[in-house]
């Protein structure tokens, strides 16, 4: 019987790479920049018989952070098992990481594969004791990493309490300006941007009629961009409610290390000059509060009424309420009408009251339902909605076509796994059972992965014709027919958009943020405004 052969190749324990790494935080790095990183690991290497075979370099990376992209680009290749390489050189334990918990697990790991991990400037050695050595080294770094993050964060505090502006990129609507800080040092000042500011105040305008995507969608169309980029809904949200708007920059909302947000007390803030008006921007803080689902996700009405809750009197601003006759009807049911609460209360014509008349309840419903449809679905509008859809299902798509690529990619690396354990079995005159196990393993996320590409359809782009006119008007036509048909979907509908329905002496009058227009029984649709109730 013959021996089993050895696929992996072996390791040269002479054979590195070299790992260099700053962080953001240019103070802490003072000394071991880049290139004196890289210096000092090709003396040392030259000194000790080490052939660097490559370098990976990590910017502006912390070293707490364990999805550093040259760290894992590293530890790929190196942990392949057709790669030579025998250890990772860097110049302090620091630079592999900062974290003790990520210094055991991935020391460990690399350990397993024969590969060592050597600071130029921490002779650990090989010894019982240099598991301690190491270990005490990482918890120290840990360590200086927190307090250094803490003594940093204090010292940009102050710098942001003294005006000065201390992040890379301004919030949209400012630009950055040097000024003298204090000892005449040059610091960054926030300073208004006129073309973005005019875009803002565009924005928050846009969104007291409508939503975040079609905010978006139009200041794409007008050409408006943020920064080059077109506009998104989140980043829409982000821009109108920065209180930057109005004078006000706040630095340290976040943790970096938890991503979660701080207590207020805690932040950073200055005076910058206003670019929005307060009374606009809490205009739309509220709209934008009574939109997100999560803060505010709505109730199901109790009231039997379409419009429970949405009528007022145009003459002193009371609720009306709905009352009943005790006469009843050919079906047996009671005459229903909506009353002024405050005449109904005080009576109408008295001192005080004022002359808020009895509506009959289905004549106000359909009338309100007329002149709300009349508005909502007008061609121009459904073609906007329409629009929307086609975008969302873009974006989604997109969505869909990157996650079936992740898959088709994943099963075709596991294709060539299980081609190259099928050939190395084959070859040997007794599968060892290493390969075996891992054949099997392979083959189950092959099966897995198939599993995810037959349920990952694609989606492909919205037709041509889903714009053209002779689609909008089938919409829009459905859509009337569904919200007659189903008038709670109406009341919805209605209090999603904010709706007011203002009864007055010279008839009905629908108001929102969104839509204004009278009526008294004619054919004249709602008028669009931009003015809230």
């Amino acid at each position: 019987m013959g021996r089993s052969r050895r696929f992996a190749v072996e390791r040269d324990p002479h054979l590195a790479v070299a790992y260099l790494r700053v962080s953001t935080d240019a103070q802490a790095e003072r000394g071991v920049s880049l290139d004196a990183q890289l210096a000092e690991i090709q003396r040392y290497a030259a000194a000790h018989g080490y052939t660097v075979a490559d370098v990976y370099t990590e910017r502006g990376r912390s070293g707490l952070d364990k999805n550093r992209p040259e760290f894992q680009r590293m530890l790929g290749h190196i942990l392949a098992s057709s790669s030579r390489i025998g250890c990772v050189i860097v110049v302090h334990s620091s630079r592999f990481t900062r974290s003790a918990e990520h210094a055991a697990i991935y020391g460990s790991r690399l350990a397993r594969k024969g590969i060592s991990v050597i600071a130029t400037q921490q002779p650990f050695g090989d010894g019982p004791e240099s598991v301690l050595m190491r270990r005490v080294a990482s918890a120290v770094d840990e360590y200086g990493s927190l307090i250094g993050g803490i003594r940093t964060r204090i010292a940009m505090v102050e710098t942001v309490r003294q005006g000065f502006f201390v992040g890379s990129l301004p919030p949209f609507g400012f630009r950055t300006v040097l000024a003298a800080g204090p000892g005449g040092a040059a610091k960054k000042k926030l300073a208004v941007a006129a073309d973005e500011a005019a875009v803002v105040r565009v924005a928050c305008s846009l969104y007291l009629t409508r939503g975040g995507l079609a905010v978006a969608a139009e200041l794409n169309a007008r050409g408006l961009l943020h920064r080059g980029r077109r506009w998104d809904r989140d980043r829409v949200l982000g821009v109108i409610s920065d209180e930057s708007l109005v004078g006000t920059y706040s630095w340290g909302r976040t943790d970096s290390r938890t991503g979660r947000e701080r207590p207020r007390h805690e932040w950073a803030s200055f005076p910058v000059d206003p670019i929005v008006d307060r009374d606009v921007f809490e205009r739309v803080q509220a709209l934008r509060e009574h939109r997100d689902p999560d803060r505010n996700p709505g109730r199901e009405a109790s009231s039997p009424l379409m419009l429970a809750g949405l009528v007022v009197c145009g003459q002193c601003g009371a609720r009306y309420q709905l009352q009943t006759a005790g006469k009843r009807r050919k079906d047996n049911g009671r005459y229903e009408y909506i009353q002024c609460s405050a005449s109904r209360r005080r009576g109408v014509g008295a001192t005080g009251s004022c002359a808020g008349r009895p509506v009959a309840v289905d004549n106000i419903d359909t009338e309100v339902v007329r002149l709300l449809l009349d508005a909502v679905f007008s061609p121009e509008r459904c073609r906007i909605l329409l629009g929307d859809l086609v975008e969302r299902e873009g974006l989604l798509g997109n969505r869909v076509a990157a996650e079936r690529g992740q898959w088709e990619r994943e099963h075709a690396n596991l294709e060539n796994s299980r081609a190259r354990l099928v050939r190395a079995i084959e070859s040997a005159d007794v599968a060892p059972a290493g390969l075996v196990e891992r054949l099997t393993e392979v083959e189950a996320r092959l099966g897995e992965a198939r599993e995810r590409l037959d349920k990952i359809a694609v989606l492909h782009d919205a037709p041509p014709w889903l714009c053209d006119d002779v689609t909008i008007e089938a919409f829009r036509v459905g859509m009337i027919a569904a919200m007659r048909a189903r008038p709670e979907i109406s009341r919805a509908y209605m209090h999603a958009l904010g709706c007011v329905i203002i009864i007055g002496p010279d008839g009905i009058t629908i108001a929102s943020g969104r839509f204004r227009g009278p009526s008294s029984g004619g054919s004249e649709p709602a008028r669009y405004s931009d003015d809230l109730p």
